[in-house]
Formats: structure tokens, sequence, C-alpha cells
């Protein structure tokens, strides 16, 4: 089981990824909110990278009479016209449960895109980091586990999400009687080293983090400390290629 780590979205070859699991991380905030709201009852997220076609696939939906919300976001701020953004906060049960969700970000959307040659695609974030190292030493299949980053750039908080993946399976591995034999590039040796770091206060990385200063500026604090909470759900979105629909 081979498990590499892309540290930004930019850097990834789809064509190097086709025989792997990819792992999504946009911890702030895409990754978070879709596993937050799949986890309080979402039908399903479909994830769009162009504002206008996601206000297309809304009306079709509600066209074919489809319980449907409208979600978005661009430079952290909701987009004008849309029923919501994208703080995991805004989807609570009440709000989202047998709904579908229609969402565009500025970061983790477009990431989701880039993976889609992947054998399977899950979204990861510090909320399901265990349950994801579980499915995938489950499958044994090789992995690579992409950090959305911000605007192109390196974000601390993906890369520390997933470090938390690498040590979860290190300890699933150094449990198994099998002994399978993890074999971990440089890259994902060096995301868990970082995740150790926090192993303490994880949730802290968010605070340190570039991205997370904005959001703080911007008044979401509330969204950090949410995203900060470290195994909170068991749940892995993976997303239907076919379908581009991402559910439980």
């Amino acid at each position: 089981m081979r498990i590499d780590v892309c540290m930004r979205v930019d850097d990834l070859q789809p064509e190097l990824i086709s025989a792997t699991c990819a792992v999504v991380f946009d911890v702030l905030r895409a990754t978070s909110t879709i596993i937050t709201a799949l986890a309080n009852g979402c039908s399903g997220v479909i994830p769009v990278t162009d504002t206008e076609d996601a206000i297309a696939r809304a009306h079709q939906n509600r066209h074919q009479g489809l319980a449907t919300l409208l979600g978005g976001e661009r430079g952290g701020r909701k987009l004008t016209g849309f029923d919501t953004g994208n703080s995991p906060l805004e989807y609570s049960g009440d709000v989202i449960a047998g709904k579908f969700l229609i969402l565009t970000t500025t970061n983790g959307t477009r990431t989701i895109e880039v993976c889609k040659t992947a054998s399977n695609v899950y979204m990861g974030s510090l909320l399901n980091a265990r349950a994801v190292a579980r499915r995938l030493y489950n499958k044994k299949s090789d992995v690579t586990l992409v950090c959305a980053g911000t605007k192109g750039r390196f974000s601390l908080e993906d890369a520390v999400a997933a470090g938390l993946v690498m040590l979860e399976l290190k300890v699933l591995a150094s449990k198994d009687a099998r002994k399978d034999k993890l074999q971990m590039t440089d890259a994902a040796t060096a995301v868990a080293l970082l995740a150790a770091g926090y192993e303490k206060g994880i949730g802290q990385c968010l605070y340190d983090s570039a991205h997370g200063q904005r959001l703080l500026q911007l008044g979401f604090d509330e969204d950090l400390v949410w995203c900060g909470k470290a195994n909170k759900f068991s749940v892995v979105p993976v997303l239907d290629r076919d379908k581009g629909l991402i559910t439980l």
C-alpha cells in the first residue's frame, strides 16, 4: 500500500492518480462542509467549479422536483443570490436533511474536479480522519492524499489533516497481524511528522494557518472551532464520477 501526498492541487498530475484512491482535503472549508452536510442527512452534494453552472444545476434539480440548496463562496464570502455559503455550520439537520446541495467554492470543488481520474475519490478533513484511514486501509489500494491549498499555495491545515490520516494509518498497520507495510513517500512522511507535532491540540493548526487567520478576519470564528474537531464523524463521503454526486 503506497501512500503519496500532493501538497497543492496545482502540482497534481491527474493521469498519475488513475490507479489510486484519492482523498481530497479542503479543511477550510469545502470538505468539512460536505462531510457535515452529509452527516446531517443531506441527500447528496454536487460539486461545481463555475458559479453559473451551479445556478443552472440548482434550477435543473428544482425543475425535477428535487429539494435543493444552492451553496457557494468566493474569497470566503457567500455568493450573492445563493441560499447558503461554505460554512459547515449552515448545514444543520433541519436545514439540509433530505435535500441536495449544489456547492461551488474557491478551492475545494476545483480540486474534486481535478481528482476525478482517480479510481475512487473520498472527502477528508480533520472531522473524519480516522474513518478515512480505516476506509483506505481496508481497501489496500495505493493512495494519493490531495491537499487543495489556497489560491495555488500550500495550506497548513490541509497538510495537517492529511498527516492525521497518515498517523491513523500507521496505528492500523501496527495492530495488523499481517503487518502489511505502508510504503510512504517523503511527502507522506512529512505530513505525518507535521501532524504529530499537533497531536495534543490538532485544531490549533487552523489558527496557525494563513487561511484560518483570513476567516477569523471575516468573522468565521465558529467555523474554525467546528472544523478543528478531530474524528467527530465516522462518515466517508465518496464521489460517484458518472453522476457527479457525492454521497455516503
